[in-house]
């Protein structure tokens, strides 16, 4: 095994060596023109009709004449800098407008919404997020981590040993 990766490396570093002595010794390509390659000439038969006389004859293609600039100087480009606009602050919303007739048809009393309003409170309070500390994303990670533990130490030893299994046989298969 350690000859085999000795030898990669010192391939890699041949080629890296290599390209780099290349690079200073070879002249670079000519462009190369595309040459149309020659028609084959089928015998004539009286059922066929001869086109040779309407068709217009090609000229070869003119060779095309490729400057390349050297010594360009490289080129480099920053990206623009992002500009974030302003906050904007957010307008209160507006109080809604009651009307006196709303407020005498409402749908449930004064004592079962201050019961509610007194449940919302309450939940509020034990599930409120402090201003400074842990942010949403903490609470989630730190309610998902368990769920997360629980599967892995389920289902990972079963992918592992599939996983070997089938590198194994492709081993042994010898690809």
């Amino acid at each position: 095994m350690e000859e085999i990766l000795a030898s990669i490396r010192k391939i890699i570093a041949d080629d890296t060596l290599g390209t780099k002595k290349d690079e200073k010794k070879a002249p670079k390509p000519e462009p190369k023109v595309a040459v149309p390659e020659p028609v084959d000439v089928v015998e004539e038969d009286e059922d066929v009709l001869d086109l040779a006389s309407v068709a217009t004859v090609q000229s070869a293609p003119a060779e095309v004449m490729v400057e390349m600039e050297e010594d360009l100087p490289e080129m480099t480009f920053e990206p623009a800098p992002v500009v974030m606009p302003p906050p904007v602050a957010a307008a209160p919303a507006p109080a809604p407008v009651q009307t006196v007739a709303a407020l005498e048809d409402r749908i449930i009393s004064d004592n079962a919404g201050s019961l509610v309003s007194q449940a919302f409170a309450t939940l509020s309070r034990h599930t409120a997020m402090p201003a400074v500390g842990r942010s949403l994303e903490d609470v989630v990670v730190e309610l998902v981590r368990p769920m997360l533990r629980g599967w892995i130490d389920d289902n990972l030893p079963a992918i592992v040993e599939k996983l070997v299994k089938t590198e194994i046989e492709r081993v042994a298969r010898g690809g």
